[in-house]
């Protein structure tokens, strides 16, 4: 189940803290409150550059330029071939050519 926002938690909470006073409840609560921390622990986290290796850095400008050179209006990013059929490149698409890029750039630099 995915949890969004802050009115999953208040209904569920809410609901268990009707039924404290069974065990069923307490244990529902904890494992409420549990997720709550997980959620709040995770989800504002922002990732940083720093934390990245050189290869991923490098693995995500390629495929910025990879999108940026192959811009679609019709599908976000399509290759276009000689015959105007759109290939539309999906996030697996872009990291394999975005890998063969960088590994192509590291061979001959």
């Amino acid at each position: 189940m995915l949890i969004c926002g802050n009115h999953y938690l208040h209904t569920h909470i809410t609901m268990m803290l009707t039924t404290l006073s069974s065990p069923r409840g307490l244990m529902c609560v904890n494992v409420i409150l549990r997720i709550a921390i997980c959620f709040l622990h995770y989800v504002h986290k922002v990732p940083h550059i720093d934390l990245f290796s050189s290869d991923q850095v490098a693995l995500g400008h390629a495929i910025e330029e990879i999108k940026q050179a192959h811009a679609c209006q019709e599908h976000g990013t399509c290759f276009i071939t000689s015959d105007a059929e759109h290939i539309q490149m999906n996030r697996f698409c872009l990291e394999a050519w975005g890998q063969d890029v960088v590994s192509h750039l590291t061979v001959h630099i």
